[in-house]
C-alpha cells in the first residue's frame, strides 16, 4: 500500500524537522536542508516486496546521507536514484557528478554522499541489498557515485516501469504481485548498470583489463598509474581515455579499490591498527589514507570501525 506524506498541513517552522524525521525513518542517515522556509514538499512511500521505494517531490534542497546514521545491524545496500524532474549534482567519493532528468545515479548506503538540487525536483528512489546486485554485477563498485545517462534504453525502461508501478500501485496490487514486481524492478536496475559507460568496445575491454590489473596490484604502495599503463602495454593517454569512457580515471580506480579493501579490513579485523590497515590496502602514508577515507565515507577510519 502506498503511503502519502505532505508538509502542507505542518506549521512552516516545523516542516523541515518533520521532513527529516520522515526521510530518516525511511532510509537511515538521510538529512535534507532547504533554503525555502516554507518547504512545500510531498513524499510517497511504498514497500514493494523486499524493497522500499520513495518518490520525494520538493523545492531546492541539499540532501545528504551520513554513514554514521546507518544502523550497525543494517545490511549494506545500493541506492538507485532516478531523476524524474529537475537537475543538479551528486558529490561522492571526492567527485562531483552532474545529473539531469532521466539519469540514474547509484550510491552506497554506507558511504557519505550529497545531492545539491538548485530547483524544484523529483526523484524515484529505490534501495536494494548490495549482495544480490553484486552477484549479477561483479564490477558494481565501478558504478557507485557515477551517473548512467537517461539516454540509454535500459535506463529509460527502468524509469518508465517504476512510474507505471507507482500509477498501478494506487489500485492495491496485493502482496504476491508486489513481491513479484519488486523482483522485476531489481532485475531491471541490474540491467541498467550494464549500460555502456562510453564509446567503443576496445576502450571498454582495456578498462576491464585495467580493473583486473588493479585487483592484483592495489596492495603494493609503489604501484602508480604509469606502472599500470606499462604493464598493460599501452600509453598513459590510451589508458586514461579508456577510464574516461567509463566515467573515471586510473588513479581514482586504484584509490577506490584500496579504500574498499581498507573498509573491509576495518570491519572484519578489530586488532589491526589504522596504520596497518592503510599499509595492507596500498597506502604508504596513513595521514593521506585518513584524508581520502574521510572524503569517501564522511568519517575517519576509527569512527567507521566503531559503528561497523
Amino acid at each position: 500500500m502506498i503511503e502519502r506524506f505532505s508538509t502542507c498541513r505542518i506549521e512552516p517552522s516545523k516542516r523541515l524537522d518533520f521532513w527529516n524525521e520522515l526521510i530518516g525513518s525511511t532510509y537511515d542517515g538521510l538529512v535534507m536542508d532547504s533554503p525555502n522556509p516554507f518547504l512545500n514538499a510531498e513524499l510517497l512511500r511504498w514497500r514493494l516486496g523486499d524493497n522500499t521505494l520513495i518518490w520525494p517531490k520538493s523545492p531546492a534542497a541539499s540532501v545528504e546521507r551520513f554513514s554514521q546514521g546507518v544502523r550497525r545491524t543494517s545490511e549494506r545496500k545500493v541506492v538507485a536514484h532516478v531523476v524524474h524532474a529537475g537537475s543538479g549534482r551528486l558529490i561522492s567519493r571526492g567527485r562531483e557528478v552532474p545529473v539531469a532528468a532521466g539519469d540514474l545515479v547509484v550510491c552506497a548506503s554506507d558511504e557519505w554522499y550529497r545531492f545539491d538540487m538548485p530547483g524544484a525536483h523529483e526523484m524515484l528512489v529505490l534501495e536494494f541489498a548490495r549482495g544480490g546486485i553484486e552477484d549479477r554485477i561483479p564490477m558494481l563498485d565501478d558504478r557507485i557515485a557515477h551517473c548512467v545517462s537517461g539516454k540509454h534504453s535500459t535506463t529509460r525502461l527502468l524509469h518508465r516501469f517504476v512510474l507505471s508501478l507507482w500509477n498501478e500501485g494506487q489500485l492495491n496490487l496485493g502482496s504476491h504481485a508486489e513481491q513479484a514486481y519488486g523482483a522485476i524492478v531489481e532485475d531491471m536496475f541490474a540491467a541498467s548498470l550494464l549500460a555502456p559507460a562510453g564509446d567503443g568496445g576496445r576502450a571498454n575491454g582495456l578498462f576491464q583489463r585495467l580493473r583486473h590489473l588493479i585487483e592484483r596490484r592495489f596492495s603494493d604502495p609503489e604501484v602508480t598509474a604509469a606502472m599500470l599503463a606499462e604493464e598493460l602495454g599501452v600509453s598513459m593517454r590510451t589508458m586514461q581515455l579508456a577510464a574516461a569512457a567509463a566515467g573515471t580515471t586510473p588513479v581514482a580506480c586504484l584509490i577506490d579499490r584500496r579504500l574498499d579493501h581498507a573498509a573491509l579490513e576495518l570491519r572484519t579485523d578489530p586488532r589491526a591498527s589504522v596504520t596497518l590497515v592503510a599499509f595492507h590496502s596500498g597506502f604508504s602514508d596513513s595521514a593521506y589514507f585518513t584524508r581520502r577515507f574521510h572524503e569517501r565515507y564522511g568519517m575517519s577510519p576509527r569512527q567507521y570501525r566503531r559503528i561497523n
